[in-house]
């Protein structure tokens, strides 16, 4: 007879193990959540680009770049993301666990690759930013004024301190790779708690007063509810807000190619990190997997 817990047993069935398998971003095969996710970003472009079309882009408080939601939250936007990791690292810190150490430490490797691929694309990549070299190489530069020709050695960012403009190139839009890349990441910090929390709300409901006495006898450890966190709260906010601002984005910047282009550019490295580092085995795995604690 075995002696496994009716609740230890639901952890080794099929729906379970699917389950566990969800937790992972791009683990396996995509559930229809994660496709879901990942559809709504396309989707937002595509519908601003029928409001385009049926002429719903007249001038609005959106249409100025200098509304206060682009120039304190989207452009600043993984300052937000890097807040919002501070204040998580430090919940699951507060743990103090084996666990949680490990958790820690994948979350801070996650971060360190999206950071960097955030830097590459928007700040710099061994001289001009990946934006921006897709830019120069398609013919574009930074004019400065009428008579002196377009330069192709500065950056966009330097370009607009001078008073520049940024004339004639293919410009990936960095709105749209912002906002996608750092949404992304969210979600994927996110899922696994979600999924942790209706696991758990499963078990309770199919074997609850096993799970009541084993709580009691400090044998089963309640997670805490995501719901109620802070940082899961601020996290979904930020991510409504980008998505309605790639909305917005949709509508009125950019060609629907750039923005296409910048989108593709913001699912690189959560693809590359989060699905290549499954099929490369357990030992990668283990460090980028997020560890719901």
């Amino acid at each position: 007879m075995s002696t496994t817990s009716p609740v230890a047993a639901s952890a080794s069935s099929p729906s379970v193990a699917s389950d566990k398998r969800a937790m992972r971003y791009f683990g396996g095969r995509a559930t229809v959540v994660e496709v879901g996710i990942l559809a709504i970003y396309p989707l937002a472009i595509f519908l601003g680009f029928l409001v385009q079309l049926c002429g719903g882009d007249s001038p609005s408080y959106f249409s100025n770049k200098r509304n206060l939601i682009n120039v304190y939250i989207i452009k600043r936007g993984w300052l937000w993301v890097t807040l919002l990791v501070g204040l998580h690292a430090y919940t699951i810190h507060q743990r103090n666990s084996p666990l949680s150490q490990r958790a820690l430490r994948n979350l801070l490797v996650r971060y360190a690759l999206a950071t960097a691929w955030w830097i590459f694309f928007t700040q710099w990549f061994f001289g001009l930013p990946i934006m921006d070299k897709v830019f120069v190489l398609t013919g574009g530069g930074c004019a400065v004024d009428a008579q002196t020709p377009a330069l192709n050695t500065m950056s966009s960012a330097k370009c607009r301190t001078i008073g520049g403009s940024w004339v004639g190139g293919y410009d990936p839009s960095g709105h749209t790779f912002l906002i996608t890349h750092s949404s992304l990441f969210l979600w994927n910090e996110l899922l696994p708690y979600i999924q942790r929390h209706y696991l758990h709300k499963s078990q309770q409901t199919e074997h609850g007063s096993v799970v009541d006495e084993m709580l009691v006898n400090g044998q089963h450890e309640q997670p805490p509810s995501i719901f109620k966190s802070v940082v899961f709260k601020a996290a979904a906010l930020l991510i409504f807000i980008f998505w309605w601002m790639l909305l917005m984005t949709g509508v009125y910047f950019h060609s629907i190619l750039e923005k296409l282009s910048g989108l593709g550019w913001g699912y690189i490295e959560i693809l590359a990190v989060f699905f290549a580092s499954h099929e490369l085995g357990p030992e990668i795995e283990q460090w980028l997997s997020v560890v719901p604690v």
